[in-house]
């Protein structure tokens, strides 16, 4: 698994991170984490094999790449 900030276009998205799974198959985003403006943390589950992205969970920053780190090893194993 690796973290890495996304790219859009040609600017490198410096307010959210991304842990990756990459595998045979390809890459996976397991978990993302974007800085609110209030400097907190929102926290992105995907679901796996869907489109959906439930509504993020906000959480103190340091806590909310804690919780994405707990999510990505739970859907690797």
């Amino acid at each position: 698994m690796n973290w890495h900030n996304p790219v859009r276009g040609e600017s490198i998205i410096r307010d959210e991170w991304e842990v990756l799974h990459v595998g045979p198959a390809g890459t996976d985003v397991l978990a993302r984490v974007r800085r609110n403006q209030a400097g907190e943390g929102d926290l992105y589950l995907p679901i796996p094999s869907s489109q959906l992205v439930p509504k993020p969970v906000t959480w103190p920053l340091a806590q909310a790449f804690e919780q994405a780190a707990e999510a990505a090893r739970s859907c690797a194993r």
